[in-house]
């Protein structure tokens, strides 16, 4: 799976100046992945952003299109709220504005602990707030699936049911017990739909599970 910049195996290198820089990043990534096999792609919380966006650039570059995008944890692009992102001076302020999301343990707030994570937290919600989302002259060629938490505010069944206009294929919503974070706790769970969603495109001759030699790309 791609590895974003700033995180993980990457961590010595800077942090993107935008979605738009994250996408192109990972758009290069994918391509050198992916060949000319069967693949589909998972985002979830910002990853979700990343991978709409992440979509159209591979379609740009004349790569085949994923066989299947599941967007998790996070609105539609055109439904961004962009009050979410504008305290990022006063670390104790930013922090209570990421706790509106849920997942912050009590040892972020250990100097030592804040001081490796709050620069990255900043930098992925600096440039969600920058974000400017741009329609798209063609809708999602393939099957769409969206996944969120029933305890999750930021993402009301009613409004991530706005994924569904921008594919012209099947649209699936799946709801888990949880907040933003409910994907900790249903790993178990999202794999086998993933993984069902991925046999039935199979049999219908549509998509090649990961274990023939496709790949599934995970945003986060």
């Amino acid at each position: 799976m791609p590895e974003l910049a700033g995180k993980g195996g990457r961590s010595s290198e800077k942090a993107y100046k935008s979605i738009a820089g994250a996408a192109d990043d990972i758009t290069k990534m994918i391509l050198t992945l992916v060949g000319n096999d069967r693949y589909v792609i998972f985002g979830h919380s910002m990853g979700a952003l990343l991978a709409y966006e992440t979509y159209y650039r591979l379609l740009d570059c004349h790569c085949h299109s994923p066989e299947h995008l599941f967007f998790s944890g996070r609105r539609p692009p055109e439904m961004e709220d962009k009050e979410k992102y504008t305290h990022l001076h006063d670390d104790l302020t930013f922090l209570k504005t990421v706790s509106f999301f849920g997942g912050i343990p009590e040892a972020m707030y250990e100097p030592e602990i804040m001081n490796i994570y709050l620069p990255i937290l900043k930098a992925d919600f600096k440039i969600l707030g920058e974000y400017i989302f741009r329609p798209k002259l063609k809708k999602i060629q393939c099957d769409v699936t969206v996944l969120y938490g029933d305890e999750d505010s930021s993402t009301p069944g009613h409004e991530m049911e706005g994924w569904r206009a921008h594919t012209r294929k099947r649209f699936q919503m799946h709801k888990f017990q949880g907040g933003h974070f409910f994907i900790n706790q249903e790993v178990s769970a999202i794999v086998s739909l993933i993984v069902d969603a991925a046999k039935g495109n199979e049999d219908n001759g549509e998509i090649g599970c990961h274990r023939r030699g496709g790949h599934w790309e995970h945003l986060r």
